[in-house]
């Protein structure tokens, strides 16, 4: 019997760490929203195209349904170029490139490969935002897909939110 309490008790602990590791990487929405509100000021979208290109870094915990808690850690490559602007909204293309590891921290030491890249074109108004969603399979894990939602507005691309995609059992 006081095994079954400590399995118990070990479960809620890991249950509300998991919880807490996928909540505290939720971006606020809102943050951005002041962002867009100064830089669109700023911008003359009846300039030129105009193109940016960076990284963004992530390391966020994501919770494996078979595994327990896992890490991404990688970075996302992009490129961002308006295309066209008129009638209120920008024509973007973004190309994106996530090149990544998921590993488990608690029990198994392998790290597998994350990687894939898309090119689209959205359409976003000058004062708004898109959120798109992308699914990258994992090497060695067919059971699994990592699910990335990114932030598309005319000035910048975000990571919003990671998370893991089970399946099949």
């Amino acid at each position: 019997m006081k095994q079954v309490v400590k399995i118990f008790g070990l479960f809620i602990v890991i249950s509300l760490f998991s919880f807490k590791v996928y909540f505290t990487n939720q971006i606020n929405p809102k943050d951005y929203d002041e962002v867009l509100k100064s830089g669109l000021a700023a911008i003359d979208f009846s300039a030129p195209s105009h193109e940016m290109k960076g990284e963004i870094n992530l390391c966020c915990g994501v919770l494996d349904p078979v595994t327990g808690e896992c890490q991404v850690n990688g970075k996302v490559k992009y490129a961002h170029y308006t295309l066209r602007k008129g009638d209120g909204k920008a024509m973007i293309r973004v190309n994106l490139e996530l090149d990544a590891e998921l590993c488990n921290k608690l029990t198994n030491p392998v790290k597998y490969t994350v990687y894939g890249n898309s090119i689209d074109t959205v359409s976003v108004n000058h004062d708004g935002k898109l959120l798109i969603d992308k699914s990258y399979g994992v090497l060695y894990r067919p059971d699994l897909k990592v699910c990335v939602q990114y932030l598309i507005t005319p000035l910048s691309i975000g990571v919003m939110q990671v998370n893991l995609l089970r399946l099949f059992e």
